[in-house]
């Protein structure tokens, strides 16, 4: 689902006064990432995404049940 204009420039504010940067946000859809927000800094990257978060819990049930 694609952000709100409010929600991009609360985000944009946020990241800026975190990084001390002026952050200006492209808003991409990508369905693949199943919900949650992905952000590159250039060679940072904010996960936020309920992929990633599948992905992780999949590992660690996967290290207890082994």
């Amino acid at each position: 689902v694609e952000l709100s204009e409010k929600e991009i420039k609360d985000l944009e504010k946020n990241l800026s006064i975190k990084y001390n940067k002026n952050v200006t946000l492209n808003n991409i859809v990508d369905e693949t990432i199943l919900g949650g927000v992905l952000v590159k800094l250039g060679n940072e990257e904010i996960d936020g995404t309920v992929r990633t978060r599948l992905s992780k819990m999949k590992n660690q049930l996967s290290q207890v049940i082994s």
